[in-house]
């Protein structure tokens, strides 16, 4: 993944605060995430937590949990969740059951 699409995608998860949101997401600092992006030396623990997260969030409207191993839950109907998004009226998701058997 380059550091193009980590921004990319980062964006769609997070919004316009995405590096630093990124950073407390994964447990890193800030600096670091952003001398490996501009290094282009994504580590693979970093894309692979990229793309769990963005299947999550397209298939289930489920966002990144804010600090490392904390809550993922799909966001509520007509609420702002954690980030401050609002959902769109009729836009919730329900979850399957692989996606419960994760969340226990």
């Amino acid at each position: 993944m380059t550091p193009d699409e980590v921004e990319q995608k980062a964006r769609a998860l997070f919004g316009e605060n995405w590096k630093h949101a990124l950073a407390r997401s994964l447990g890193v600092n800030y600096s670091t995430l952003w001398r490996q992006m501009s290094q282009n030396n994504i580590p693979g623990p970093v894309v692979a937590a990229m793309k769990a997260w963005i299947v999550l969030f397209e298939s289930l409207g489920v966002r990144p949990p804010i600090e490392p191993g904390g809550p993922v839950v799909p966001p509520k109907e007509d609420v702002e969740d954690v980030y401050g998004v609002k959902k769109k009226p009729g836009g919730k998701r329900k979850a399957t059951s692989t996606y419960s058997k994760l969340i226990g």
